[in-house]
């Protein structure tokens, strides 16, 4: 059991430890990059990778609650099923146009 995910990377594609620690309940501290931002806003504690001073955003990491229920939707939107539902419905939407 951690208290939250530090997880600093400057290039990713998806970033699936950040995805995993969210869908069982332990928080991210995590670089502030685009594909990050992405699946993770509102959910994630961001850092600057060229700042030195981040005790603050530990301390956001260590403190951060997020509701259960926003958890499983979470969960729901970034899991593969999730993925596939979500393409497969675009892939359908964009058939019938």
């Amino acid at each position: 059991e951690s208290s939250f995910l530090f997880f600093a990377t400057e290039f990713e594609g998806l970033g699936m430890p950040p995805l995993e620690a969210i869908s069982l309940g332990t928080n991210v501290l995590c670089s502030d990059i685009p594909v990050l931002r992405e699946t993770g806003e509102g959910f994630y504690v961001f850092f600057d990778n060229k700042s030195a001073n981040i005790d603050h955003k530990i301390e956001q990491a260590l403190h951060k609650k997020i509701p259960f229920e926003e958890v499983i939707k979470f969960n729901n939107k970034h899991s593969m099923s999730g993925i596939s539902n979500s393409l497969i419905t675009k892939l359908h939407d964009r058939k019938k146009k």
